[in-house]
């Protein structure tokens, strides 16, 4: 696909370019002409410079910044529509207002439209993104007993998947 080689494209630059460094190097250096995280990926040592693994590693974040924002705002949307109609014409009016002719808004115009802000803020708190994180257990651990029933903690074996809702 169009995409797969634009990732293909931009990984083979990388990794040709490869500056390799600890990762107390890498937050020291100043990478003013790429300061992109595949640049970042490629140059940590000891890190695997597979093509698929970086590709995957892209890809995974580019559908996760699109994903996230989308999910979100879709959320604020909702929540607004079926509220107060009142606050959708307020929130409408304040991007107006700020914006004026202006076809993006800059960092002060976000700071300056507070309800906005506070409208996506509270989208993001009733529905938090991603709604489910999964972490595997690196080494073998004893979880807190908690809240739970059990007197003693819950044993997770190494290479355990855990699924944690962020909705719970």
């Amino acid at each position: 696909t169009m995409l797969d080689d634009i990732l293909a494209d931009l990984i083979n630059d990388a990794v040709s370019t490869r500056k390799e460094a600890s990762i107390e190097e890498l937050e020291l250096r100043d990478n003013v002409d790429d300061p992109s995280i595949l640049r970042f990926l490629c140059d940590m040592r000891g890190e695997d410079l597979s093509s698929q693994v970086l590709r995957d590693d892209l890809m995974t974040m580019l559908i996760a910044g699109h994903e996230t924002t989308a999910a979100m705002l879709t959320w604020a949307l909702f929540e607004m529509s079926r509220g107060d109609p009142g606050l959708l014409r307020e929130v409408k009016s304040e991007v107006r207002t700020v914006l004026g002719t202006k076809d993006r808004p800059d960092y002060e115009d976000i700071v300056a439209m507070k309800k906005l802000r506070y409208c996506l803020i509270e989208a993001l708190r009733l529905y938090p993104e991603p709604p489910v994180l999964i972490r595997r257990a690196r080494t073998e651990d004893i979880l807190p007993a908690g809240g739970s029933s059990l007197k003693q903690g819950v044993k997770v074996l190494r290479g355990t998947d855990m699924f944690i809702s962020t909705w719970n």
